[in-house]
């Protein structure tokens, strides 16, 4: 009986460490608008001095924020996105790659997407100038953060039309501990 309600107890304070640490994960995750763009700054779980990808796994790396609304704990998205990643369909012949936060960066993909259910994926021509001519950067910031964000013009022209409230942030790494998905409300720059 004292085993089992030990055991009842260590599952209650892990289960509780979970919820605090999403709190914690949750309130350093920002979503700014400001005059000529947006972006998202994802936390860093863990600082390394070195990172490496094409381990032979999957998944990579991507950070991804998508634009929408978030409501009694719903995310509704408008469908529209942007991310970073790192991967490849080839782990066998790709040499595995090292080192810091920084170089990670520069060497990921930087793109703007759009969901299947988007209103805009049915038309060709505004589909293909989001998922080929937008221009998304991504910033280290201080090996605390990632921002990722967007100052293309078409983008945010989209961006004000949807007039979204929210991002949902999704980081997938390699490690499921480091891994995480927030929903911060977008908050206007001076």
């Amino acid at each position: 009986m004292i085993l089992k309600r030990n055991l009842i107890f260590i599952v209650a304070l892990l289960c509780a460490n979970a919820i605090a640490n999403n709190e914690t994960i949750s309130s350093k995750c920002d979503a700014i608008y400001y005059e000529n763009g947006f972006a998202a700054g994802f936390p860093i779980i863990k600082k390394k001095e070195y990172w490496e990808w094409y381990k032979k796994s999957h998944p990579e790396y991507i950070w991804s924020t998508e634009l929408g609304f978030y409501k009694d704990k719903k995310f509704t998205s408008v469908g529209l996105g942007i991310s970073i990643s790192i991967g490849t369909m080839n782990l066998k012949s790709t040499p595995k790659q090292n080192g810091n936060l920084e170089k990670l960066i520069n060497f990921s993909t930087k793109n703007a997407f759009l969901t299947q259910d988007s209103k805009l994926y049915s038309n060709k021509i505004l589909r293909d100038q989001i998922l080929y001519r937008s221009q998304v950067f991504a910033r280290n910031i201080d090996d605390d953060m990632i921002m990722i964000g967007t100052a293309d013009a078409g983008l945010l022209k989209l961006f004000k039309e949807y007039n979204p409230t929210h991002m949902r942030l999704k980081a997938s790494l390699p490690e499921s501990k480091e891994s995480y998905t927030c929903y911060p409300q977008i908050e206007v720059a001076p």
